[in-house]
């Protein structure tokens, strides 16, 4: 079966009786669903898709509203423009309507279309929001039997919460009460898209409300859970819905904290996937950037001595340093003068003169926050009186000799903009408030 076919496939499609229509929209299916390379525009430029959109609507042949809505989803999996000429000619209501078909066949190829649709862009998928297709995919998943619908519904309502701009929150509120169902699915595909699904739900306008409604259907605990997860699959978006909750409030970071999750995030800094690595530092810095009461549990952990640790590490990534770096400033800023003493003890000096070098100095926010970290100790220091005074002479001579005075100087040589403005400007601060050096001696 090759492209050559499908002129006398569109003769049949027009002009056959219905079993030669349904073997010519199942021949095209099947040329459309070849791996590499499906002839999806050629299919479009014979002008067969309005006749497809039409045979959808054979009610009295199942089998053919099948083997169209399968073409038309194939189409749809295409480019944009292929997807928009599938969305002109009207498949999207009349797939929402295919979700209420007696064919388990025809309502499960209608999810996998209307899931491809939604996928392809926001605009589409609030297309298919707008459309109410939500409530009765969530109906299908309340009464699936079958393994593969319920992947495809799962799928699908985890492409309808995600996107940029995020779906209006009203669109896809109805959707929590099952994804809390599907989260404790014995099937990892349905997880994972589910989990998806709920991290997505978290972007977006009013996020203490799409927080806060995703803690009271009661998903935390099991995301927690799956920190542990031997399938890395699973770890990824139960670690992303993780690390966006603990992007919101204290009372919500302080809930996943009481879920036992510094313990799991622990572990998965030594996890073999380098992203996953990462991601758990940036759900470090996230709880960091709470309250002493959220910095204490983190210290009690023994997290700071792994943050610090694991940035010593040969090999360590640099993207990795950089969360790394983020979240023991938080904890600077945000700390009691005793922790701040504490998070010194443990080597934070080093990371931050560390990540003060010339190998940074194309990434001038990463610097900012380096500096901004090492003004915080030194600044609290003095205030707050965190420590002896004496040891404040000892830092500064530490960081003297990390080669920190040098480095800043480069620094504040840096031809000033609107992206390194503030980062000279506390650099040169930082000099000439504890440093006491001039530039000549240089």
């Amino acid at each position: 079966m090759n492209v050559t076919e499908i002129p006398e496939l569109c003769k049949l499609l027009f002009q056959g009786n219905d079993v030669e229509k349904q073997d010519a929209t199942k021949r095209i299916r099947q040329l459309l669903s070849i791996q590499e390379n499906p002839p999806i525009q050629e299919v479009i430029n014979a002008g067969v898709v309005p006749q497809l959109i039409d045979l959808l609507k054979r009610e009295d042949i199942p089998e053919i509203q099948f083997e169209s809505a399968w073409a038309l989803t194939n189409i749809a999996s295409g480019n944009q423009d292929q997807t928009r000429i599938v969305i002109e000619q009207g498949a999207i209501p009349i797939f929402v309507a295919l979700l209420r078909s007696p064919s388990d066949k025809v309502r499960e190829q209608a999810i996998w279309g209307l899931g491809n649709i939604s996928g392809d862009s926001a605009k589409t998928r609030d297309l298919v929001l707008e459309a109410r297709a939500l409530e009765p995919i969530i109906g299908l998943v309340s009464q699936a039997e079958s393994l593969e619908l319920l992947r495809n519904a799962t799928w699908t309502i985890s492409n309808l919460c995600r996107g940029k701009p995020p779906p209006p929150l009203q669109l896809v509120y109805p959707c929590l009460q099952v994804l809390q169902k599907l989260v404790y699915s014995h099937d990892n595909d349905v997880i994972i898209d589910a989990f998806w699904a709920l991290s997505y739900f978290c972007d977006g306008d009013n996020p203490k409300d799409r927080v806060d409604a995703i803690i009271s259907v009661g998903v935390c605990r099991r995301a927690v859970e799956l920190l542990e997860s031997a399938n890395y699959l699973v770890v990824i978006p139960a670690l992303r819905l993780v690390g966006n909750i603990c992007t919101g409030t204290n009372e919500q970071t302080d809930f996943i904290l009481e879920c036992d999750v510094l313990s799991r995030l622990n572990k998965l800094l030594e996890h073999p996937r380098k992203n996953i690595r990462k991601e758990t530092c940036w759900t470090f810095s996230n709880i960091t950037a709470g309250y002493s009461k959220q910095i204490e549990k983190v210290i009690s952990e023994g997290s700071i001595e792994r943050l610090v640790h694991m940035w010593h590490m040969t090999g360590t990534e640099p993207e990795i340093k950089q969360e790394i770096t983020w979240a023991l400033r938080n904890a600077l800023a945000t700390s009691e003068p005793t922790q701040l003493g504490y998070i010194v003890e443990k080597g934070v000096l080093n990371v931050l003169c560390g990540m003060v070098t010339p190998q940074q100095m194309t990434s001038p926010r990463i610097l900012l926050v380096a500096v901004e970290g090492l003004l915080q100790i030194f600044d609290r220091w003095q205030k707050d009186t965190a420590g002896p005074m004496e040891q404040l002479n000892i830092m500064t001579e530490k960081c003297q000799q990390l080669g920190l005075v040098e480095n800043l100087y480069q620094v504040t040589s840096l031809p000033p903009n609107k992206h390194n403005e503030e980062l000279i400007t506390k650099a040169q601060n930082l000099l000439d408030q504890y440093f006491n050096t001039e530039t000549d001696e240089m």
